[in-house]
């Protein structure tokens, strides 16, 4: 990286948070200043701004700090996707082998859906999302099934606050129209995007349940509609859901 591109204070915050993670102790200003060679008004400032954001938390009269939740929580995130994927991939891979269509794992994030893995075999489209970049979940088998799984107070909140895109115009962007989409794929168990992602690809997703029956994430295949089509879909649809099945099980899942 050039250095007209580089941020000093960006650069900062990462040091000290990537000093108090491997310290993992309460720290003081002072302390992380002289450690890292840094002006305690920096830090002071710095600290501050993560503190607003809850990467850190100041313990109060001590004046130390510690690791905020928001960084306990994406370091549990960050575990639990990595565990999921483990566990997953090797169904993956032979639900790519056996259609010989792209697979992919997805999760919600925040108010989009995410793939954490895909598998892409070597015909496979080059039309994919790239992993860990959150998009519209109205343009996603995998992101349907992930929210008509919601609890009904929290997919009325997440439908407040989600963004429906209309990159083509297959895609579902009115609010009432998508809850009763949702309804649909709720009640058959699986959710299929019919070009409303992109022009020519279709996608047909199931759901992964936790050993408490929790929709933690969302299996699925993409493909063009050359390959998916409407002959193969019922096969490709019980493949999915199958391998979904599978990959439940492994996780503690009975039904």
């Amino acid at each position: 990286m050039g250095e007209k591109n580089r941020v000093p204070a960006v650069e900062r915050a990462l040091d000290i948070l990537e000093y108090l993670i491997a310290r993992n102790k309460a720290t003081g200003i002072k302390q992380i200043a002289a450690e890292l060679r840094l002006p305690k008004v920096s830090v002071f400032r710095i600290m501050k701004s993560l503190e607003s954001k809850g990467y850190v938390f100041n313990q109060g009269k001590s004046g130390l700090y510690v690791l905020g939740a928001k960084i306990v929580s994406m370091s549990n995130a960050v575990s639990r996707d990595a565990n999921l994927a483990q566990i997953a991939n090797p169904y993956m891979f032979e639900l790519a082998r056996r259609t010989g269509q792209t697979v992919q794992l997805g999760v919600l994030f925040e108010y989009q859906v995410m793939y954490i893995d895909q598998i892409r075999t070597t015909d496979s489209l080059s039309l994919i999302v790239p992993a860990r970049k959150p998009f519209a979940v109205n343009t996603s088998a995998g992101g349907k099934v992930l929210v008509a799984h919601l609890e009904a107070d929290r997919l009325a909140e997440f439908l407040d606050h989600t963004v429906l895109a209309s990159p083509t115009e297959q895609a579902i962007t009115d609010k009432e129209r998508f809850g009763e989409e949702l309804a649909r794929v709720r009640e058959q168990g699986y959710a299929i995007d019919d070009e409303e992602f992109a022009r020519g690809i279709r996608c047909i997703a199931a759901p992964i349940h936790n050993s408490g029956g929790e929709n933690i994430a969302s299996l699925g295949i993409t493909g063009h509609t050359q390959e998916i089509t409407d002959e193969r879909i019922p096969q490709l649809l019980a493949d999915t859901v199958q391998t979904a099945d599978k990959v439940s099980q492994a996780l503690g899942f009975r039904k």
